[in-house]
């Protein structure tokens, strides 16, 4: 069992049974001596210990919670103003963390390709419990890749946002009590006109998926009542049924629809 307990630059020292679905292992750091993170002296003077009970990954589908002795070690450097410092593993866990960087890692990347809820529950069932506000908090304080700027702009692009603010400032208008006078349908038309003919093709696509359903527009921009509640359960079962390859028949659906709610 230590051996599938495997804890990088930490020595396992025993494995209990915590419950009838969890483990605790514990653990402390392979090394004798450790730095002062002021002075960076070394020293093997150990006056007191503690402990830390971090999250770490699941084993055997059984939850891991850490036990990790934490020894505090003295600084025998006398000009130095630190007297005592606590040894970190900065690699595998951060300060004050409830959970290792392994753990952390797999939680945000399953948040990342299935969102907050629904990573939520999934994760409680590989033993890995995280919250949805957890999980987006951690997805948020991910770094972003960085892009270059760009070194040409066309004509196309500036048409593009043009266009695009022009759009949302139509539908924004109509959302508006104050101004459903009937002037929105009327911008929408003309609106379309032009983006149909823009010479931009993604906007040229988009306006003809709208001249579409053009009945359906001017009645959301004229009308008070909304299909909103509809369209998202519509969406749903739509996005249910691609996470499933197209292969979902009716009842597959149906069950998915209900017990994922």
């Amino acid at each position: 069992m230590t051996l599938l307990c495997h804890f990088p630059g930490c020595r396992i020292l025993r494995v209990m049974r915590d419950s009838p679905n969890s483990l605790l292992v514990a653990a402390e750091a392979r090394r004798d001596a450790s730095r002062c993170p002021a002075c960076r002296t070394l020293s093997t003077s150990v006056p007191s210990r503690d402990h830390r009970q971090p999250a770490d990954r699941p084993v055997s589908g059984q939850a891991i919670r850490l036990r990790l002795t934490i020894r505090r070690f003295s600084c025998r450097n006398p000009s130095c103003p630190r007297r005592t410092f606590a040894e970190q593993l900065p690699h595998r866990l951060g300060r004050h963390a409830q959970r290792t960087r392994r753990l952390a890692q797999a939680q945000v990347q399953t948040a990342l390709a299935l969102g907050g809820a629904p990573a939520a529950r999934l994760l409680s069932h590989l033993a890995m419990p995280a919250s949805p506000t957890t999980l987006l908090q951690a997805i948020r304080r991910l770094p972003l890749p960085a892009q270059g700027r760009p070194s040409l702009v066309g004509v196309d692009d500036w048409a593009f946002v043009d266009l695009a603010r022009r759009f949302c400032d139509i539908v924004r208008r109509a959302g508006l009590r104050e101004q459903q006078d009937g002037s929105s349908p009327k911008a929408f038309d003309a609106w379309l006109v032009e983006a149909r003919r823009c010479g931009v093709r993604g906007v040229e696509s988009f306006a003809a998926s709208l001249d579409q359903d053009g009945a359906a527009v001017r009645a959301a921009l004229t009308l008070p009542w909304s299909s909103g509640q509809a369209e998202g359960q519509i969406n749903r079962l739509k996005l249910l049924k691609r996470a499933m390859y197209g292969r979902a028949k009716l009842d597959w659906l149906r069950r998915r629809f209900l017990l994922a709610a």
